[in-house]
């Protein structure tokens, strides 16, 4: 994305709308984390 491009009034715009969003907690996004990570790891071969 293009964040240093942004006007002001169209990144407030931005924050608005992602507050208006659905959010997690701490907990679920460090689970959907591990989870991620854990794909990644697989996919590529890479040792804990």
């Amino acid at each position: 994305m293009e964040s240093e491009a942004l006007e002001p009034e169209t990144l407030v715009e931005l924050l608005k709308q992602r507050r208006a969003g659905k959010f997690v907690s701490a907990s679920t996004m460090d689970d959907r984390l591990a989870a991620m990570l854990a794909r990644k790891r697989q996919a590529h071969a890479v040792q804990d």
